[in-house]
């Protein structure tokens, strides 16, 4: 293993330990909300908009957190197998990788396209953006799921899931990342079962006449040749994926990092919320020592706004 495959993996090592550290206390949320209100607030522009931000914020905390936490499972799978030489899970972690970081960018760059839109189409650009996160978060190809999902409420075109493939050539167009994606049908050829595959199963050839064919056995050739040696583990192969595979895997987690930063919590800009709701988030807050204090004097420190 050269030093820069060395120095990828110590990185990629911190990186999970600092997101454990980040995420190694309980986050809670309200359950996601996946249809709109507006009818019964229809009288109120100020609650109307109230509605869209908090919907559209849990929403939005609701699929950046759990896919934080994908991002640790899979830094972890790839390093773990890099630990056990197994080049078949480095390719497929690696090959997942590139794939969350592909999906972040398709939603995250969609989301930002509505963050753009005009401040006087708050309505519209509310329930564009709020359908682009629910979608984000219940799309499903799973046909149980999906009709337990329209009976109680979801729009179909919010249950289609995210097209991985349209994801990883829409990459393509990044000037930052779109070399990655290149790299996608190579991963593919290694986890799916085509030559490439099949060649991480063996251990390279020799030149000779008298191959192995059992311990103890060989056969006799008319003339020298080609011949290919398999044998359990294929350490030679393990050491080329992780040549192939380090950092790359770093740089996709980076790039994922990256979205989830660019990852807008609201399609309004800061101003717009707090003129709309007299704060900067269009919801309150309690401190958790207050939250104590409320359980032991009981009064509400709380404001129900929306």
């Amino acid at each position: 293993m050269n030093s820069e495959c060395e120095k990828a993996l110590r990185e990629l090592q911190v990186i999970s330990e600092e997101h454990k550290r980040n995420l190694s206390y309980p986050i809670e949320l309200p359950e996601p909300a996946f249809k709109l209100d507006l009818h019964t607030r229809k009288s109120d522009k100020v609650r109307m908009f109230k509605h869209l931000q908090q919907t559209c914020l849990v929403n939005v905390e609701n699929f950046r957190i759990p896919n934080q936490i994908k991002l640790i499972y899979l830094i972890d799978g790839y390093l773990l197998m890099t630990k056990h030489e197994n080049p078949y899970g480095m390719y497929s972690f690696a090959r997942s990788l590139l794939e969350l970081n592909a999906f972040l960018y398709e939603v995250t760059k969609e989301l930002l396209v509505v963050c753009e839109k005009p401040e006087n189409t708050w309505l519209s650009k509310g329930e564009e953006f709020f359908g682009l996160i629910v979608r984000a978060i219940y799309g499903t190809s799973d046909h149980p799921t999906k009709k337990f999902l329209k009976e109680t409420g979801v729009s179909s075109r919010h249950l289609e899931p995210y097209n991985i493939t349209r994801c990883i050539n829409n990459l393509k167009s990044d000037e930052e990342h779109g070399e990655l994606a290149k790299y996608y049908g190579v991963l593919c050829d290694h986890v799916h079962h085509n030559l490439s595959s099949q060649a991480t199963c063996n251990q390279g050839g020799r030149i000779t006449s008298t191959p192995i064919i059992y311990p103890g056995w060989n056969m006799l050739l008319t003339e020298r040749g080609t011949v290919i040696k398999y044998q359990y583990p294929v350490k030679r192969k393990a050491g080329t994926a992780i040549e192939n595979t380090a950092t790359f895997t770093l740089r996709n987690v980076e790039a994922i990092l990256k979205w989830f930063k660019r990852l807008p919590s609201s399609p309004f800009p800061e101003k717009q919320i707090i003129a709309m709701t007299g704060t900067h988030l269009g919801v309150q807050f309690i401190p958790l020592a207050q939250q104590n204090s409320v359980k032991k004097y009981g009064y509400n420190g709380v404001k129900k706004v929306g």
